[in-house]
């Protein structure tokens, strides 16, 4: 999971697994784990986050608890999420 500064100061939330450990791990849970508990830090912190990773932003729409911390990928974001992270 990486954070970075978005172009507007709000963070960027991704997440990548290599495959074959998302073999060995699938079904315990531990994606959602991980994503409430970046959520909740990010919430923590003040800040916001744009959910650029499509298993995030799966998570954030069954869990609109964390509405109040979330922004929408603009296109400009969508087009180039790696270098936003850059940044």
């Amino acid at each position: 999971m990486r954070f970075g500064a978005g172009s507007e100061g709000r963070d960027l939330l991704v997440s990548n697994l290599d495959p074959l450990q998302g073999v060995v791990h699938a079904g315990l849970g531990l994606a959602s784990q991980l994503v409430q508990q970046a959520l909740t830090d990010v919430r923590a912190s003040g800040q916001r986050i744009v959910p650029v990773c499509p298993y995030a932003a799966k998570f954030l729409k069954m869990h609109d608890e964390f509405d109040d911390i979330t922004d929408p990928v603009t296109p400009e974001i969508r087009q180039c999420p790696a270098a936003a992270l850059s940044r």
